[in-house]
């Protein structure tokens, strides 16, 4: 019987850890959005043969552009590289402790990513998302006040993927 129930406890903690993210199961308006400036052309001289991408600086200060809501209590941003065929996000300085970070397409998702996040230092890329928006969604761990500041993380770049490896 004690065996049954750590099975259970374990099914459970894994079906929390891939929860979808808040924002997918309510209608909320659209998150702010940051349109990257166009991606140079792929490059397909003889010194990156299988190059798919572009990494590109996220400007200091744009995740202060992200938007909180009230209910769900959420903090969201959308970054747009026009004509990337998937994305991903360089996350800097994660701590959150027990809130909870994702990345969706609306449909697609990934996390929550929690702590200081995938190794546990800080510093990791998401996963990647098919296509050329990217939704950044940060929920506080539970009983935080509404902040006015953006998340506990940093974005300082954003994969722009003229291939989707996934497909």
């Amino acid at each position: 019987m004690k065996r049954l129930s750590t099975l259970a406890a374990a099914l459970l903690l894994s079906a929390a850890q891939n929860a979808p993210p808040p924002s997918l199961a309510r209608k909320l308006p659209p998150a702010p959005e940051i349109v990257l400036a166009a991606a140079p052309p792929p490059d397909s001289g003889p010194q990156r043969p299988n190059k798919i991408g572009d990494h590109r600086l996220l400007p200091a200060g744009q995740l202060g552009k992200g938007k909180w809501t009230k209910s769900p209590h959420l903090w969201r941003l959308a970054l747009r590289s026009n004509g990337a065929a998937a994305m991903r996000v360089h996350f800097l300085a994660f701590r959150v402790g027990q809130g909870q970070a994702w990345v969706h397409n609306g449909k697609d998702w990934f996390g929550p990513y929690t702590g200081n996040g995938l190794y546990d230092d800080g510093d990791f890329w998401s996963h990647i998302v098919p296509g050329d928006r990217l939704v950044l969604e940060y929920a506080p761990p539970p009983g935080v006040k509404r902040p006015k500041s953006p998340p506990p993380f940093q974005v300082r770049e954003v994969s722009h993927l003229s291939v989707n490896p996934l497909e």
